[in-house]
């Protein structure tokens, strides 16, 4: 099976995790990546509105398509696997799947609810029919997806693995924690949560926003830095928007497989993927959050190590290894691959 990804290359980004996770699956004999980030890299503001209000027409995505295009034409690649797919016409997806090439697609955010700029356009809402395989992360959506006549299979989020989580903490900062962007629903939540907890927040955008000064803003934390920020803290936040209310997002799984303490939104993922009690805390409202908050501060050490050991438990076969094997899997067993 030959595979041509087509995604963001940028560090910490699902292509690279599946990228590296599928280069080492037998069924595949190669595997590449077409970035898109020059897309939207160091453009000025004229061409980004440019970009956003008539994206068919921006001469930065008419030349990756055609790229596309060129590239498909001159190499053999059985499977064009698509991350979203904002850049990519449908004429260009048409084009590519007349030549035989098997069209993929695996969404990390919703094909249906667009919760920003950065989470869908028309391009992916025209291009759904076109795809032989869909894969989503949401049940729901999944079968949203099955009812318009799209085949779509189930990949969860998954995490990063590493022995560095079985050690022991060197330093437990006892504060609750937040890692996310700033929009106005979690600003709320989270304001109204850090009048009774202390909490430290990491991210963009959270200085437009009125916290008091107990609460402490930070700088993104990417790759590395991200676990070990997850781990440091005796409570992590995660919080779901409009796109996954009833599902999980790839902070879950970060937490959870990464021996964090997670102190989460209520859903049906989360309940049935964790131990809640156990491994996670699961809340309903911002007094059910603090109220978890509270206790988790109080624990002993020993007591909080015991749920970073329960929470490590089910790491099992979550990690991102894992999930690029599953997908390696569905595509082996369509009809479309095999008549390839």
């Amino acid at each position: 099976m030959r595979v041509l990804i087509v995604g963001s290359s940028m560090p910490g980004a699902l292509e690279g995790f599946y990228l590296e996770g599928m280069s080492k699956c037998p069924q595949v004999e190669n595997i590449d990546l077409l970035s898109t980030d020059s897309v939207t890299q160091n453009r000025s503001v004229f061409l980004r509105v440019f970009r956003r209000v008539s994206p068919n027409y921006y001469p930065g995505l008419r030349a990756l398509n055609y790229k596309l295009l060129e590239l498909i034409k001159q190499s053999k690649w059985d499977v064009l696997l698509v991350f979203k797919g904002m850049e990519l016409f449908p004429k260009t997806l048409s084009e590519i799947k007349n030549l035989g090439v098997m069209l993929v697609n695996y969404n990390p955010d919703n094909p249906y609810i667009y919760s920003g700029r950065g989470s869908g356009n028309s391009n992916m809402k025209r291009s759904l029919p076109l795809y032989d395989l869909y894969f989503t992360y949401d049940r729901g959506v999944q079968a949203q997806l099955q009812a318009q006549g799209v085949d779509s299979a189930l990949i969860p989020f998954g995490f990063v693995n590493s022995t560095t989580f079985d050690r022991a903490l060197e330093e437990e900062i006892l504060r609750a924690c937040f890692i996310g962007n700033a929009d106005d629903e979690r600003a709320a939540f989270l304001k109204e949560f850090s009048m009774s907890v202390d909490l430290d927040i990491y991210g963009t955008g959270w200085d437009s926003y009125d916290f008091s000064q107990k609460t402490r803003l930070h700088p993104p934390a990417y790759e590395s830095e991200l676990y070990a920020t997850l781990r440091k803290y005796r409570a992590q936040l995660n919080l779901m928007r409009p796109h996954n209310r009833d599902s999980h997002n790839m902070r879950s799984f970060d937490i959870v497989g990464s021996g964090s303490i997670g102190l989460m939104s209520t859903t049906r993922d989360h309940r049935d993927y964790f131990d809640e009690g156990t491994s996670v805390f699961l809340f309903n409202s911002v007094s059910e959050a603090v109220l978890h908050a509270t206790k988790l501060m109080n624990l002993s050490v020993d007591e909080a190590n015991q749920v970073r050991r329960s929470a490590r438990s089910l790491a099992g076969q979550h990690d991102y290894a894992s999930r690029a094997s599953e997908l390696v899997a569905e595509l082996t067993n369509t009809k479309k691959l095999q008549r390839i």
